[in-house]
This record gives C-alpha cells, sequence and structure tokens, in this order.
C-alpha cells in the first residue's frame, strides 16, 4: 500500500533564536547555543560529590512567549506564518531521543497555528 503523502523533507533549517531564565523575571538572549567541544582524552572521573554549573529549568507561566520575545529580539523580521514548527530546546530533545529509541515516558502539547505550524512545548 502506497502512502497517500510524499516522503517527509527536512530543508531550510535555520536558527532563530533563544534564551535563557535566569530569574523568575529576568532572561538572557545570549545568541547561539555553544559549540559542542569534547574534553580531550583520557580524562578521569573524579569519585564523590563535585559541585557544577549546571542550572535546573525553573518554571515559569509564561509557556513560549520567551521565545517569541528573544527571536523578535535577535533576528531579522521572522514571518512567522513560514515557520512550520517551533519548539523549546526539551521538546526537541525528548523528540529526538524518542526517534533514536528511548521510550521514557513523556508529554508534549502539540497546537496547530494556522495552516500549516506547529507549536510544541514540554507539558
Amino acid at each position: 500500500m502506497d502512502a497517500p503523502y510524499d516522503e517527509p523533507l527536512i530543508k531550510d533549517v535555520r536558527y532563530l533564536g533563544s534564551y535563557d531564565l535566569i530569574k523568575q523575571d529576568l532572561i538572557i538572549i545570549p545568541g547561539s547555543p555553544r559549540v559542542w567541544d569534547p574534553p580531550s582524552t583520557p580524562f578521569t572521573i573524579y569519585p564523590g560529590k563535585v559541585k557544577t554549573k549546571r542550572r535546573h529549568r525553573k518554571p515559569t507561566d509564561l509557556g513560549l512567549e520567551l521565545l517569541f520575545t528573544a527571536v523578535d529580539v535577535m533576528a531579522t523580521p521572522i514571518s512567522w506564518p513560514d515557520v512550520d514548527i517551533i519548539c523549546d530546546r526539551r521538546a526537541l530533545r525528548i523528540l529526538y531521543n524518542w526517534i533514536n529509541g528511548k521510550r521514557d515516558g513523556f508529554k508534549i502539547d502539540l497546537q496547530p497555528l494556522g495552516a500549516r505550524a506547529l507549536l510544541l512545548c514540554e507539558a
């Protein structure tokens, strides 16, 4: 049985913007995320407790409003109706892991926007 649709095609992918939520009422709009720089090998993992600088996700009632604000501040003017998928990094990471076989439970809110865009946000 042939599929009633063409094979999906990913093209014209581009980075639009990002932000970091520091406090409930403060965001930083940095530009692009860091490029992965793997550590030189061999390396030693030290036993015991180690403090990290990793920040944990902070809850916000603003949803993706912060993302839209960051893009509006950083980018050249965007025609939002021409954007196909809008999502936060967490939702994108969850979907990527699921596609690659990781079967942990998750919930993502999916909302259609206009005729062709999808809004994805971790629920």
